[in-house]
Protein backbone atom coordinates (compact mmCIF):
# COMPACT_ATOMS: atom_id res chain seq x y z
CA UNK A 1 0.00 0.00 0.00
CA UNK A 2 1.29 3.46 -0.93
CA UNK A 3 1.52 5.75 2.07
CA UNK A 4 3.77 8.58 0.88
CA UNK A 5 2.71 12.18 0.33
CA UNK A 6 0.63 12.80 -2.74
CA UNK A 7 1.50 15.31 -5.43
CA UNK A 8 -0.77 17.04 -7.92
CA UNK A 9 1.10 16.09 -11.08
CA UNK A 10 0.99 16.42 -14.83
CA UNK A 11 3.16 15.76 -17.87
CA UNK A 12 3.88 18.85 -19.94
CA UNK A 13 6.03 20.77 -22.37
CA UNK A 14 7.22 24.09 -20.95
CA UNK A 15 6.91 27.11 -23.21
CA UNK A 16 10.14 29.14 -23.12
CA UNK A 17 9.93 32.47 -21.26
CA UNK A 18 10.64 34.57 -24.35
CA UNK A 19 7.70 32.93 -26.17
CA UNK A 20 5.39 33.26 -23.14
CA UNK A 21 6.26 36.95 -22.84
CA UNK A 22 5.61 37.52 -26.55
CA UNK A 23 2.21 35.80 -26.29
CA UNK A 24 1.29 37.74 -23.13
CA UNK A 25 2.28 41.03 -24.80
CA UNK A 26 0.02 40.24 -27.78
CA UNK A 27 -2.87 39.24 -25.48
CA UNK A 28 -2.45 42.47 -23.48
CA UNK A 29 -2.71 44.41 -26.74
CA UNK A 30 -5.88 42.55 -27.74
CA UNK A 31 -7.58 43.03 -24.36
CA UNK A 32 -6.27 46.53 -23.60
CA UNK A 33 -4.98 45.14 -20.31
CA UNK A 34 -8.42 43.94 -19.11
CA UNK A 35 -7.12 40.44 -18.33
CA UNK A 36 -4.09 39.33 -16.32
CA UNK A 37 -2.14 36.62 -18.12
CA UNK A 38 0.38 34.43 -16.32
CA UNK A 39 3.86 33.92 -17.70
CA UNK A 40 4.64 30.39 -16.46
CA UNK A 41 3.10 28.73 -19.50
CA UNK A 42 3.14 25.14 -20.65
CA UNK A 43 1.28 22.64 -22.80
CA UNK A 44 -0.25 19.91 -20.66
CA UNK A 45 0.14 16.53 -22.33
CA UNK A 46 -1.52 14.53 -19.57
CA UNK A 47 -3.02 15.55 -16.22
CA UNK A 48 -2.34 12.86 -13.62
CA UNK A 49 -4.08 14.35 -10.57
CA UNK A 50 -2.91 13.59 -7.05
CA UNK A 51 -0.37 10.76 -7.22
CA UNK A 52 1.95 9.20 -4.66
CA UNK A 53 5.73 9.59 -4.73
CA UNK A 54 5.95 5.95 -5.78
CA UNK A 55 3.73 6.57 -8.80
CA UNK A 56 5.67 9.75 -9.62
CA UNK A 57 8.82 7.56 -9.67
CA UNK A 58 7.10 5.11 -12.04
CA UNK A 59 6.06 7.95 -14.35
CA UNK A 60 9.61 9.34 -14.28
CA UNK A 61 10.94 5.93 -15.28
CA UNK A 62 8.35 5.68 -18.06
CA UNK A 63 9.38 9.12 -19.40
CA UNK A 64 13.06 8.17 -19.20
CA UNK A 65 12.34 5.38 -21.73
CA UNK A 66 10.42 7.66 -24.11
CA UNK A 67 11.99 7.77 -27.59
CA UNK A 68 10.96 10.98 -29.35
CA UNK A 69 12.70 13.67 -31.37
CA UNK A 70 12.59 17.42 -30.89
CA UNK A 71 9.95 19.23 -32.94
CA UNK A 72 8.68 22.75 -33.69
CA UNK A 73 5.60 24.17 -31.98
CA UNK A 74 3.74 27.29 -33.15
CA UNK A 75 0.74 29.11 -31.72
CA UNK A 76 -1.76 30.80 -34.02
CA UNK A 77 -5.06 32.18 -32.85
CA UNK A 78 -6.95 32.07 -29.59
CA UNK A 79 -9.82 29.84 -28.53
CA UNK A 80 -11.99 29.42 -25.47
CA UNK A 81 -13.83 26.71 -23.66
CA UNK A 82 -16.07 26.83 -20.62
CA UNK A 83 -15.56 24.71 -17.53
CA UNK A 84 -17.36 24.92 -14.16
CA UNK A 85 -18.41 28.58 -14.48
CA UNK A 86 -15.08 29.70 -15.88
CA UNK A 87 -13.90 30.66 -19.32
CA UNK A 88 -10.53 29.21 -20.27
CA UNK A 89 -8.76 31.25 -22.93
CA UNK A 90 -6.07 29.31 -24.80
CA UNK A 91 -3.55 29.68 -27.61
CA UNK A 92 -4.22 27.27 -30.47
CA UNK A 93 -1.34 25.10 -31.63
CA UNK A 94 -0.94 25.42 -35.39
CA UNK A 95 2.27 23.42 -35.77
CA UNK A 96 3.28 20.48 -33.55
CA UNK A 97 -0.16 19.39 -32.30
CA UNK A 98 0.23 16.05 -34.08
CA UNK A 99 3.57 15.45 -32.35
CA UNK A 100 2.09 16.31 -28.96
CA UNK A 101 -0.76 13.88 -29.65
CA UNK A 102 1.83 11.22 -30.55
CA UNK A 103 3.74 11.82 -27.28
CA UNK A 104 0.49 11.49 -25.36
CA UNK A 105 -0.41 8.27 -27.17
CA UNK A 106 3.04 6.82 -26.41
CA UNK A 107 2.78 7.70 -22.70
CA UNK A 108 -0.81 6.64 -21.90
CA UNK A 109 -0.34 2.83 -21.89
CA UNK A 110 2.41 3.08 -19.27
CA UNK A 111 0.38 5.51 -17.17
CA UNK A 112 -2.57 3.11 -17.16
CA UNK A 113 -0.24 0.20 -16.33
CA UNK A 114 1.04 2.24 -13.35
CA UNK A 115 -2.54 2.37 -12.04
CA UNK A 116 -3.14 6.05 -12.73
CA UNK A 117 -6.59 6.98 -13.99
CA UNK A 118 -6.73 8.95 -17.25
CA UNK A 119 -9.28 11.75 -17.72
CA UNK A 120 -12.04 10.71 -20.09
CA UNK A 121 -12.62 14.05 -21.80
CA UNK A 122 -11.39 14.82 -25.28
CA UNK A 123 -7.82 16.13 -25.41
CA UNK A 124 -6.99 19.16 -27.52
CA UNK A 125 -3.34 20.28 -27.41
CA UNK A 126 -3.22 23.96 -26.37
CA UNK A 127 -1.52 26.48 -24.12
CA UNK A 128 -3.83 27.87 -21.43
CA UNK A 129 -3.56 31.66 -21.25
CA UNK A 130 -5.95 32.38 -18.38
CA UNK A 131 -9.07 31.29 -16.51
CA UNK A 132 -11.80 33.86 -15.97
CA UNK A 133 -15.01 33.71 -13.96
CA UNK A 134 -18.06 33.94 -16.23
CA UNK A 135 -20.19 37.07 -15.93
CA UNK A 136 -17.28 39.47 -15.37
CA UNK A 137 -15.93 42.29 -17.53
CA UNK A 138 -12.82 40.18 -18.11
CA UNK A 139 -15.04 37.37 -19.40
CA UNK A 140 -16.48 39.75 -22.01
CA UNK A 141 -12.95 40.74 -23.02
CA UNK A 142 -11.97 37.06 -23.30
CA UNK A 143 -14.95 36.28 -25.54
CA UNK A 144 -14.05 39.27 -27.72
CA UNK A 145 -10.44 38.11 -28.06
CA UNK A 146 -11.48 34.56 -29.00
CA UNK A 147 -14.00 35.86 -31.53
CA UNK A 148 -11.52 38.31 -33.10
CA UNK A 149 -8.50 36.07 -33.04
CA UNK A 150 -6.72 35.59 -36.31
CA UNK A 151 -4.39 32.93 -37.59
CA UNK A 152 -1.31 35.09 -37.12
CA UNK A 153 1.58 33.30 -35.47
CA UNK A 154 1.81 34.61 -31.91
CA UNK A 155 4.81 32.52 -30.89
CA UNK A 156 6.90 29.47 -31.73
CA UNK A 157 9.70 27.36 -30.29
CA UNK A 158 11.39 23.98 -30.60
CA UNK A 159 10.15 21.41 -28.09
CA UNK A 160 13.30 19.88 -26.59
CA UNK A 161 11.96 18.38 -23.35
CA UNK A 162 8.97 16.65 -21.81
CA UNK A 163 8.53 17.09 -18.06
CA UNK A 164 6.75 15.49 -15.16
CA UNK A 165 5.65 18.47 -13.08
CA UNK A 166 4.19 19.07 -9.64
CA UNK A 167 1.58 21.78 -9.13
CA UNK A 168 0.91 23.51 -5.83
CA UNK A 169 -1.18 26.52 -4.86
CA UNK A 170 0.79 29.27 -3.14
CA UNK A 171 -0.94 32.54 -2.23
CA UNK A 172 -3.79 31.78 -4.62
CA UNK A 173 -1.53 31.07 -7.60
CA UNK A 174 -0.35 27.78 -9.01
CA UNK A 175 3.38 27.17 -8.97
CA UNK A 176 4.89 24.35 -11.01
CA UNK A 177 8.06 22.47 -10.12
CA UNK A 178 9.85 19.88 -12.20
CA UNK A 179 9.91 16.33 -10.85
CA UNK A 180 11.60 14.79 -13.90
CA UNK A 181 12.89 16.13 -17.22
CA UNK A 182 13.22 14.01 -20.35
CA UNK A 183 15.48 15.46 -23.04
CA UNK A 184 14.18 14.72 -26.53
CA UNK A 185 16.47 13.46 -29.30
CA UNK A 186 18.04 16.34 -31.34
Amino acid sequence: METSARKRAFIAVDVPDEVSLKVVKRMDELTSGAIHFGTEMHITILFLGDISSEKASRVSYLLSKLQASQFPVSFSGVGEFRNNGRIVLFAKISDGADRIDALRAAIIPGIIAAGIKIEGREYVPHMTLCRIKEGTDAAEAAAMVAARSSTECIGSFVCRQVKLKHSSAINGRFVHDDIFVKELIP
